[in-house]
């Protein structure tokens, strides 16, 4: 739970409420009749108030989390199986990232 309040946390911060954020100073401004950079030290504190409060909330969470590990893994024990499995599924993914989509130059033509 605490890895998921510091993810969640950090995403829902860095969108809405960053005072350098583009939809927010370009756009959204605009459509209030604001200069673009108006008012800084009302958005720097505004977020530095939210960091806080994220910060207290996932500490207060954090506090409350079992820290005692579900399973125990012997020294020099072998990955089963079923890790190499999960393991396959987890980096299958990311091949076409690394290796391209089949019959594409990846962008390059060549003559």
């Amino acid at each position: 739970m605490t890895a998921l309040a510091m993810s969640l946390g950090a995403r829902a911060l860095a969108r809405p409420s960053v005072p350098t954020n583009p939809f927010q100073t370009g756009i959204a401004l605009r459509f209030a009749d604001l200069q673009g950079l108006s008012q800084p030290a009302l958005r720097f504190g505004l977020f530095a108030v939210a960091v806080r409060l994220w910060i207290a909330w996932t500490l207060a969470r954090a506090s409350r989390d079992d820290v005692r590990p579900l399973v125990t893994v012997e020294q020099g024990a072998r990955p089963t199986r079923r890790d190499l499995v999960m393991l396959a599924l987890v980096l299958l993914p990311f091949l076409p990232y690394v290796y391209g989509v089949s019959g594409s130059t990846g962008g390059l033509q060549t003559n």
